[in-house]
């Protein structure tokens, strides 16, 4: 399971935050990547993501 986190925090660091917007979209609610995917949309736009929520 770690590598598989692993795997998709590195996917999810080559995404914009549109695509961090989609990919959270697809998720189903709970899930383990929902934390890296906030993280990352913070770290490319903190005033954006805020609004976001």
């Amino acid at each position: 399971m770690e590598a598989l986190m692993k795997k998709a925090k590195d996917m999810i660091e080559k995404l914009d935050f549109d695509g961090c917007v989609k990919l959270f979209n697809q998720l189903p609610s709970g899930h383990p990547m929902i934390d890296l995917v906030f993280d990352r949309m913070e770290a490319i736009d903190p005033e954006r993501f805020e609004e976001w929520l």
